[in-house]
């Protein structure tokens, strides 16, 4: 279980969930990690994986944040292979009426504006390298199908599925 050996990885959202188990994966096929999430257990998430991973609390929503994580990877690794930027939050499952423009201001930063930071900042990086990359982004069902999670997280899930197929670096 090598596939990843020698890659240098960012995944957000890495205190839980799907974070935490591509965490635990990529490490296991040999990548070395910087995690990021808002939540302590990120640091708990490292500790599970040892040596090959290190951690920090950061919003992924917030540019200074993003940018840092970014930064962190590069100075301790001189390089970023992987951006995984997998944080996200629901929003909880009040209906349109019965929410606020503060509710989905939220999850718009985390959910939409999060990931276009990620490419953003670790693209820039991979860019500069000259060595390309890959960048994930979390999306959902519930960006595509009506009725699959949470109502706020259907929209900026949906968005965040599809600017991505135009991004270009110029």
């Amino acid at each position: 279980m090598d596939a990843l050996q020698g890659k240098i990885a960012i995944i957000t959202g890495a205190g839980s969930g799907i974070g935490r188990a591509s965490a635990i994966r990529f490490a296991a096929e040999g990548a070395q990690l910087v995690l990021g999430d808002m939540a302590e257990s990120v640091h708990e998430t490292a500790k599970m994986i040892g040596d090959a991973a290190t951690s920090m609390q950061m919003d992924a929503g917030e540019e200074s944040d993003v940018a840092a994580i970014v930064k962190r990877a590069l100075d301790i690794y001189g390089r970023i292979d992987i951006a995984f930027a997998n944080a996200g939050i629901s929003g909880g499952m009040e209906g349109i009426f019965d929410n606020t423009v503060e509710n989905f201001t939220e999850v718009l930063r985390v959910n939409l504006i999060g990931p276009w930071l990620m490419v953003k900042h670790a693209g820039k990086a991979m860019v500069d390298a000259g060595n390309g990359g890959s960048i994930i982004l979390t999306a959902s069902v519930a960006g595509i199908r009506s009725g699959a999670g949470a109502r706020l997280i259907r929209r900026a899930k949906r968005a965040s599925s599809i600017w991505p197929r135009s991004v270009h670096s110029k």
